[in-house]
Formats: structure tokens, sequence, C-alpha cells
């Protein structure tokens, strides 16, 4: 038979409590017998499911599943109904309205994106959706006009991350590259999630190559993705392998650059990103020399269907051109 169980942990700093349970409850208290987890040893065990139980987490999580499949409009009505409920906390106010508000971004519905981060109840949650909102319509001075000032440090220690991201890619966007430099350090001790950590040594590495124009430490955030043993497939991945073949070859470092390329086979990549690996594999090949193994690729460019027409263009000179024949 299963047991059934729940851990909880209390993280308690200067600037916040954290209450957070092996299995989420939605509740203050990890001790809903509902909400339990359960493990067993030996034959499993089908659980009856009444489909009329509901509650905010389940709710929430149908929501999530909308905007993930890209249903925004559905998705923003599931999560401003979840903010509505007379029993919703503010916490769960805040975070249904903030996701419902990234909904009306990825619709480019400014003003409805504005209307929802308004009505967020707790600060820092309404000004991280607040400096969404204004970077989505690359407004990054008045991020930094507004929030400039911020002592991130001292908000609750669970909000830092998001914050310190969203301000450190105004300042980056604003060409503050000091600046930004430090919200992204700020963002990495506080962002645990693999991916959004990917997303933030992408940004570094931008940031550092071409604002502080420090190819040397931008080299050491691409590998950091480029080396990253989760999420190996998704465009941050892409971007730290191109980002990392890009400048070790800059550096005449050939061989290592080529290795890296080497992590994903350009053959079986979707959309733009085959073409791109391959364009960039052939420019490395050629710098260094290898003629035959270039022109290899600039044929296999040729015939991508997914190369763009510049890409085109670049592999027709490059296989007309008789000093590489």
């Amino acid at each position: 038979l299963p047991w059934h169980f729940n851990i909880c942990r209390q993280r308690i700093r200067e600037n916040g409590v954290e209450l957070s349970a092996i299995s989420p409850t939605g509740a203050k208290s990890f001790h809903v017998p509902l909400k339990f987890a359960h493990f067993y040893d030996g034959r499993s065990h089908a659980f009856e499911v009444d489909e009329s139980v509901t509650d905010f987490l389940i709710e929430y999580n149908q929501a999530a599943k909308l905007k993930n499949g890209r249903k925004f409009k559905e998705a923003i009505a599931a999560f401003t109904a979840l903010a509505d409920h007379p029993k919703a906390t503010g916490l769960q106010k805040s975070r249904s309205l903030a996701e419902a508000a990234a909904c009306a971004r990825s619709l480019r519905d400014h003003d409805k994106a504005a209307e929802l981060a308004a009505r967020i109840p707790l600060a820092p949650q309404a000004k991280i959706a607040r400096m969404e909102n204004l970077s989505a319509q690359r407004n990054w001075t008045m991020v930094v006009d507004e929030f400039g000032g911020e002592d991130l440090s001292q908000w609750p220690f669970t909000e830092i991350g998001a914050a310190a991201a969203a301000r450190g890619r105004a300042h980056h966007a604003a060409r503050n590259g000091v600046a930004a430099e430090a919200d992204f350090q700020l963002a990495l001790e506080y962002v645990r999630d693999s991916r959004a950590r990917m997303s933030l040594f992408g940004a570094i590495a931008r940031n550092r190559e071409t604002v502080l124009k420090d190819e040397a430490r931008a080299l050491e955030a691409w590998r950091e993705i480029a080396d990253s043993k989760t999420n190996a497939g998704g465009a941050d991945y892409f971007a730290g392998i191109q980002g990392s073949a890009r400048l070790l070859a800059g550096q005449r470092r050939f061989d290592e650059a080529l290795a890296i390329l080497d992590r994903v086979d350009a053959r079986k990549l979707g959309g733009t990103w085959s073409a791109t690996m391959l364009s960039q594999r052939a420019e490395i090949l050629t710098a260094a020399g290898r003629r035959d193994e270039a022109l290899k690729v600039w044929r296999a460019l040729l015939n991508n269907k997914a190369a763009n027409r510049t890409q085109r263009e670049r592999a027709e000179a490059a296989l007309q051109d008789p000093a590489r024949k």
C-alpha cells in the first residue's frame, strides 16, 4: 500500500520567509492530507479521482497549460478568474495577475498588460510586472529611471532574482554595461531554475561581449551554457554553443570552436538553427584553411531549406570562388 506524506521547509531570511513543500498545498500549512504525495514499493496504486474537486493549484496549473499551449486569451481569462476568487490570498492574486499580464504581453496587448499589472496587490510583484511591461515595449530608459534606485537586495528574497534579471536586461539595452553586470550577478544568487539560469548566462555573455567589450569573460559565460548537462537542446543552449564557437574562432582556436559545434548535429535541428549552425561551421572551416571540408558544408547549406537569402548567397559565392575549389 502507498504511504502518504508531505514535508515542508521554512526558509527564513532577514528580508522574507518562504514556505515550500514537496507536494505544494496552496495553503499556509503543508498538512493538507488530500494534497499529500505518495510512494510505494511494489504494485502501483490507482487512485480514484473526483473531477468535481478543485482548488487554486489545480486551476492554476490548468491556466498554465493554456499559456504554455499559446492559448493566451483563454489563459488570461483563467488567471484573472483565479485572482478574482474571494478566497485568493494576496500572493495568489499577485501570481495570477502577473501570469495574465505575461499572456497579454505575448499578444502584444500592452494596454491590457498594464491594466492587469496595476491590479497586482503585492508591491514587489507589481513592480516586476511593470518592468517587464515597459521592457516589452522597449522602454528601457523608463525602467532604469523608475527602478534604477531600488535596492533590490532588500526586497523579499523570493522576488530578487526576477527583479534583478528584468532590470539588468533594461540596463543592458540602455548600454549601462556595469550596472547590467551587477544586476545579473545578483539575479544568479537567487535564481535556481536551470532554464532561467541558462537565460541569465546568455544575457551576461551578450552584455560582456557587446557592451563591456570583454570577450574573455563573455566566453566564460557562453561556456557555462555550452557545458551545461541539463536543458540541452533549447534556444538558449544553441545560442551558448554558437557564442562559444564564435569567440573561440575569433581567438583562432579553430579546433576548439569546431569541437563545441560538434555537440549538436546541425542536420537534425529544426527551424533556422540548422542553417545558422551550418553557416557558422563553414565560416570557421574556411578561416582555418580547411577548404575542402568547408566546401562540403557550404553545399549542405545551399541545399538546406531553412537557409535564408543571405546564407544562400554566401554559400554560392564560396562555391564559385576559384580559390576555394
